[in-house]
């Protein structure tokens, strides 16, 4: 092109007229078309490369509007006036970058004719442009598509139409994945929810509909459609910024693209076409997105999408990769299993029902660190007490199934894990702590049950208000756990024993009384202590056993007086029981001593104490033992109502006797549980007077504790 064609060519382009204008596009099109008559094409194309660094100088870098459009019109005039051929990529780079930058030109005139001269390009360019300047060329539409210029966003939609069918009808084209998807985060990234205020980010009310996004994600999957084009291969790429958009409903496009990106992967790992590495990248995507990102259809398409994948190893040779991030896919499933969202709810269940079914079906396959791993987790929910109700029994069935595989395991971590359920033993639902209790009772050996009593004692210290009422409650259904454990021997008495060598050791002497009227109380009247009743029924003089049992009771029985007067009856120890109701009478009792003697009066009307009634129809038989009831009534206040009962019942005694003595010289049937003088001695020396000297050493001791307290 000659120098004074070019400025007659720009005088054109800058009049005011429209025929001038279009004489001028001719005009450039002509000499355009001329060049490469004659001149080879790398001669020509050098030329109109100096061409366009002279217009770019003179037209494109100036501040008027209307220079800037003359000079991408002038770009537009050459580029029409190029022959159908293949250029140079630096050819192709030099010429498309100028128009491309004109969409982001203040002027809407310009912009309209950036969008006009990419349509040209890409008209006679064809692919050239997109294997060139790909991302750039997506980078001026993405800008052009929201432009609020209407004109300029029909136009920038016709081009990427046009695009699309381009690349849809050529075979022998292939798109630059790696381009594409860079292109694709790079877009989206200013869209995300990240960029939202942190105030928004937990509400798709912050978010603005975004005609760049829906455009983008179009785009994506047109890609997912195209024959030969892999995209879901690079799927790990672009998930997370996928993710990180908000959704607002399952019409929204979004949804509906993840949708199909959940199906392609799962077609790709069905067939061989995805990695094992690219699904660990997927799942941690998948679970870091359920811990960051607050839109619950997000981390509702997470979950579905973790079962998916969970499902999916089972099947094929990913599983034991999937294996290390169950821990974190299971916490993170645990942490939403109580979630007001019911759907949200319903797949994060679903997460933690193929795990576990994973573990189980796997067998010993699944074991050592995993399985440690999943423990720890599960442990260090437990001691969150502010989780929900549906997390903790989750958690709790998870130390059952994890007990059940691997034994020594859930052992060598005893500590920890009874230290988090025990949180549990204060919530408001029956049905947590109770399914707590049953967790303890199972992964506890007898060689642990101390420590964990230890534990329960100190968690109902911490909050007596709460775990006090319940502990007869939860020391029953202990006893039916350890019953049902091992049903090969009898534990009748096991847990008392242990309770009762766990209790004296505490300094706290005012709590261990309390415990021990909760203790007596559930002895004397449970069904779950039936067995240990009818034991200790049978007297201490009946067997070894039943003395032991007494004197290891005894211990912790011996800081409360009624308490221990209630055992010494049950156990037919009379004269021990004579001797603690003389040494009640001696001091001075509290109202609360005497609500339990009122309480003990009133059991001895029930079946528990049926035996003792009938002792007395041979009251010379059993002296000590009306003495001691005799003594009861005398410690009653005469305005209790069991005072009256207990009165009427002892105002016969005196014709039971008078008959006993009328009818000496008769055989009569030695009772059950009834000494001769010479056991009764031997039983006092041995047992009873030992006990009875605790008592009042113990008696002392609390009334020093419960003197300094109140000072």
């Amino acid at each position: 092109m000659e120098g004074n064609v070019f400025d007659q060519v720009q005088k054109y382009l800058l009049d005011s007229k429209a025929e001038n204008r279009q004489k001028g596009v001719r005009l450039m099109i002509t000499k355009t078309d001329a060049l490469f008559r004659d001149f080879p094409p790398e001669d020509a194309c050098q030329k109109l490369l100096v061409e366009r660094s002279r217009i770019e100088e003179m037209f494109l870098n100036t501040p008027s509007a209307a220079q800037r459009h003359g000079g991408v019109v002038a770009l537009r005039s050459i580029v029409k006036g190029l022959p159908s051929q293949s250029y140079p990529p630096e050819f192709v780079r030099l010429f498309s970058i100028p128009i491309f930058n004109s969409f982001m030109d203040s002027d809407p005139v310009v912009r309209v004719a950036a969008a006009e001269a990419t349509y040209e390009l890409l008209r006679k360019l064809n692919t050239q442009v997109l294997q060139v300047v790909f991302k750039e060329l997506f980078a001026a539409l993405s800008c052009a598509i929201n432009d609020k210029d209407c004109r300029v966003a029909l136009l920038a939609r016709e081009i990427s139409n046009m695009v699309r069918e381009r690349l849809s009808g050529n075979d022998d084209f292939s798109l630059d994945l790696r381009v594409f998807v860079r292109f694709v985060c790079e877009t989206l990234e200013p869209h995300s929810s990240v960029s939202l205020p942190p105030e928004l980010r937990s509400s798709t009310s912050g978010f603005k509909e975004s005609l760049v996004v829906q455009w983008v994600l179009e785009w994506i999957n047109h890609v997912l459609d195209m024959p030969r084009h892999h995209l879901i291969d690079y799927l790990p790429e672009f998930l997370s910024i996928l993710f990180t958009l908000p959704m607002k409903t399952t019409e929204d496009v979004l949804w509906k693209l993840l949708q199909t990106c959940r199906s392609e992967f799962r077609k790709a790992l069905k067939t061989g076409g995805s990695s094992t590495d690219s699904v660990c990248i997927i799942l941690r995507i998948l679970i870091s997105t359920a811990y960051t990102i607050e839109y619950p259809l997000t981390k509702r398409l997470c979950f579905e999408w973790m079962s998916d994948l969970v499902d999916q190893g089972i099947q094929t040779a990913a599983l034991d990769s999937l294996i290390p991030l169950y821990d974190a896919m299971l916490l993170c499933a645990l942490r939403h299993v109580s979630s007001l969202d019911t759907q949200l709810k319903e797949a994060a269940q679903r997460v933690n029902s193929e795990l576990m079914s994973v573990v189980i079906r796997s067998g010993n396959k699944v074991s050592g660190n995993p399985l440690s791993n999943i423990l720890v987790t599960i442990t260090d929910l437990l001691g969150v007490r502010k989780g929900c109700a549906e997390a903790h029994l989750a958690a709790l069935e998870w130390i059952t199934l994890l007990h059940h595989q691997d034994v020594e395991l859930v052992e060598s971590s005893f500590d920890n894990v009874i230290k988090g359920i025990l949180t549990l033993l204060g919530d408001e639902l029956a049905e947590v702590y109770t399914k707590a209790i049953e967790a303890l009772c199972l992964i506890t050996k007898e060689k642990h049950l101390k420590s964990l009593l230890e534990g329960i004692f100190s968690m109902v210290r911490q909050t007596p208000s709460v775990l006090l009422p319940r502990l007869s409650t939860i020391l029953k259904q202990m006893q039916v756990c350890l019953e049902s454990c091992d049903q090969t021997k009898d534990h009748c008495e096991t847990l008392l024993v242990a309770i009762c060598n766990t209790l004296p050791e505490m300094t706290d002497k005012r709590f261990v009384c309390k415990c021990v009227i909760t203790l007596n109380n559930a002895l004397l009247t449970s069904s779950e202590f039936f067995k240990l009743r009818q034991l200790l029924k049978q007297g201490v003089a009946s067997s070894d056993r039943v003395r032991n049992i007494f004197v290891q009771l005894g211990r912790s029985w011996n800081h409360n007086g009624v308490a221990l007067l209630a055992l010494c009856l049950l156990t037919r120890s009379y004269r021990l029981s004579l001797a603690i109701c003389q040494y009640l009478g001696e001091i001075e009792l509290s109202p609360s001593t005497l609500v339990q003697i009122d309480r003990l009066a009133q059991m001895l009307e029930g079946p528990v104490f049926s035996f003792l009634r009938v002792a007395m129809l041979t009251p010379s038989r059993c002296i000590p033992l009306v003495q001691t009831l005799f003594g009861i009534l005398l410690l009653l206040p005469q305005t209790s109502p069991q005072y009256k009962i207990l009165y009427n019942r002892l105002k016969v005694v005196p014709s039971l006797a008078q008959l006993g003595n009328e009818g000496k010289g008769r055989p009569v049937a030695s009772q059950k549980g009834q000494n001769s003088e010479e056991e009764e001695d031997n039983l006092w020396v041995r047992v009873h007077e030992p006990l009875f000297q605790d008592f009042k050493r113990c008696q002392e001791t609390i009334a020093a504790f419960e003197q300094n307290v109140d000072l």
